[in-house]
């Protein structure tokens, strides 16, 4: 065992977390030379589990054609990922961001400026907002410390990055739209990482189904479309409740939409480089991902929607993705 193998362990800060040892992805830094290897999941100190998505390209948005297809998904084109990156498996918890705001002191967009999110009223069976009482506490459906946290802005996300960076000493970050959908995509070019096959999110998102059709008044929701299944979760799931892609990833196509990194450009894909392409000017955010009350169509692997960096939403969270560094290399 070389001397830095040996150094390794004594060399990371406890805070980081747990290096899990599993299988390792491998990396030619330069042609000829020895090959470093980047840890396949790490966890870090908020427990965590971050899992590696390789560098390569794929075909991002969708074909003129396909099946719930929006006009903003193309022209598809072929993008690269130059380098290997960290996301988060899961989306971020309702108990991960409670340590944020706590150690942090921090208020959120709904609470600071008094006009609150949105959430459920189980009174009148219908959602509202905005309203003062909605916020990431309060939804108006319990929440665990396991639920993905809602009602968060992209300004709240980017502040929770930037906090967790601070505590470790690493780079978080909010995942570009090109890196998300690379990561949801996981290889395949279908409409969903499983297949093209609309029933079969019963057992890869938590959508519309008749749970939450239970929960909503029958006459202001009629001409609503609600998949045919009950998966018991009227609104969102515990973050891992559903099958994960390939690559890991959890709640890829369905529990909460989430944020990403990159300003809104409508025509974006027209114009945009074709390596590592983000978008930096605009005023809007980009949002990728259906939610739990979303239809089979917003629930697609190529589906852009956005909002103003303040909104917040009862379906809107956010997952973090992490710069790969020497931390988690390993020789």
């Amino acid at each position: 065992m070389s001397p830095l193998r040996r150094l390794l362990p004594a060399l990371l800060p406890a805070a980081v977390g747990l290096l899990i040892a599993l299988p390792l992805a491998g990396r030619d830094d330069k042609p000829g030379g020895k090959k470093n290897t980047l840890a396949k999941v790490i966890t870090n100190s908020a427990g965590m589990r971050l899992v590696l998505i390789p560098h390569g390209k794929f075909t991002m948005g969708s074909a003129a054609g396909d099946k719930g297809r929006y006009d903003n998904e193309g022209p598809q084109r072929e993008v690269a990922i130059t380098r290997e990156f960290y996301m988060a498996a899961h989306t971020v918890t309702v108990g991960q961001f409670k340590r944020f705001v706590e150690g942090r002191g921090y208020k959120t967009d709904a609470e600071r400026d008094g006009r609150g999110g949105w959430g459920y009223n189980p009174g009148t069976k219908n959602l509202e907002g905005p309203r003062p009482k909605y916020t990431w506490r309060d939804t108006g459906w319990r929440q665990t410390d396991r639920h993905p946290v809602v009602n968060v802005s992209w300004n709240d996300a980017t502040a929770y990055c930037k906090w967790l960076s601070e505590r470790e000493g690493k780079t978080y970050r909010l995942p570009t739209e090109a890196e998300w959908e690379h990561a949801c995509r996981a290889g395949t070019t279908t409409r969903y990482y499983f297949g093209d096959a609309d029933a079969d999110l019963k057992r890869h998102a938590n959508m519309a189904d008749q749970a939450l059709r239970a929960k909503l008044d029958p006459e202001t929701f009629r001409k609503a479309g609600f998949a045919a299944w009950d998966d018991g979760h009227a609104f969102t799931a515990p973050v891992g409740s559903y099958e994960a892609n390939r690559w890991g990833l959890y709640d890829m196509h369905g529990n909460v939409s989430q944020w990403c990194k990159d300003c809104y450009d409508e025509k974006f894909f027209r114009h945009s480089g074709k390596a590592d392409p983000e978008c930096t000017k605009g005023d809007d955010r980009v949002l990728r991902n259906g939610a739990w009350d979303d239809v089979w169509r917003h629930c697609r692997a190529a589906y852009r929607n956005w909002s103003a960096p303040a909104y917040r939403n009862c379906n809107v969270g956010f997952r973090v993705a992490r710069v790969a560094d020497a931390a988690t290399l390993k020789r």
